[in-house]
């Protein structure tokens, strides 16, 4: 998965791979990017219906001791996905 320092603790990392999603406050943690590189055979586990791709598909994966790997994104990133976040885009377009 692609992380970035941000305004959310999605994640938190150990050796380039994440220890847990949603750590405790106080804890270094990372912002999910929403990009995520997977294996094909990795994708079928992943329910049908609508969810949250981290609580409904990484968590399990993690709990299984399936590592994943995480990079960290050191460049710009704004999070669409939020009113402000897309505002923010709209405004410089």
């Amino acid at each position: 998965i692609v992380v970035c320092k941000g305004v959310s603790s999605d994640v938190s990392l150990k050796e380039g791979e994440v220890d847990e999603f949603f750590p405790e406050e106080g804890k270094e943690a990372y912002t999910f990017c929403g990009i995520s590189f997977v294996e094909r055979k990795i994708l079928e586990e992943i329910p049908e219906g609508k969810g949250c791709l981290v609580r409904d598909f990484f968590i399990p994966v993690l709990r299984k001791r399936t590592k994943i790997s995480a990079s960290i994104h050191d460049g710009k990133f704004v999070d669409i996905g939020t009113p402000l976040g897309l505002k923010i885009v709209l405004e410089k377009i």
